[in-house]
């Protein structure tokens, strides 16, 4: 393979690939036993990555699959704090967010989802102002 389609090496009985996606480095096990397998897996990744390069679309790497909407809305609590917007309001609508999709993942999440939630708390006699602030 050429510079910069990526790395393999066997780590036990599997091989586990390194590539860099925006300067960011992704390790990923192939989850194959066979170095041609793997080479092969290596491969199909690669093409993605170089697919979201070309489309524009958002590469969805391994740590990205697994990263939710509860560990994005503490980055926002966080920064919030650094910024002087800690508020008991701004924490309790956090609070409904969290209720609402904390357990998604952040690439799961869509305007489908987030559109019943509205929905139903609409139905359930909330303000839309309400609802606006948690979704």
């Amino acid at each position: 393979m050429a510079r910069g389609d990526g790395f393999l090496w066997l780590r036990g009985r599997i091989y586990t690939a390194r590539f860099y996606v925006n300067g960011d480095l992704q390790v990923e096990s192939t989850g194959e036993c066979d170095e041609e397998a793997a080479r092969n897996w290596l491969r199909k990744r690669m093409k993605k990555v170089y697919a979201a390069e070309e489309t524009g679309e958002v590469f969805e790497s391994a740590k990205m699959r697994k990263y939710t909407i509860d560990k994005a809305l503490d980055g926002l609590e966080n920064r919030w704090k650094l910024d002087g917007k800690a508020t008991k309001k701004n924490f309790s609508h956090l609070k409904q967010t969290r209720e609402a999709f904390g357990s998604y993942r952040v690439t799961q999440l869509d305007a489908d989802i987030v559109d019943a939630f509205a929905k139903e708390r609409l139905e359930d006699g909330y303000a839309r102002a309400s609802v606006n602030r948690w979704s």
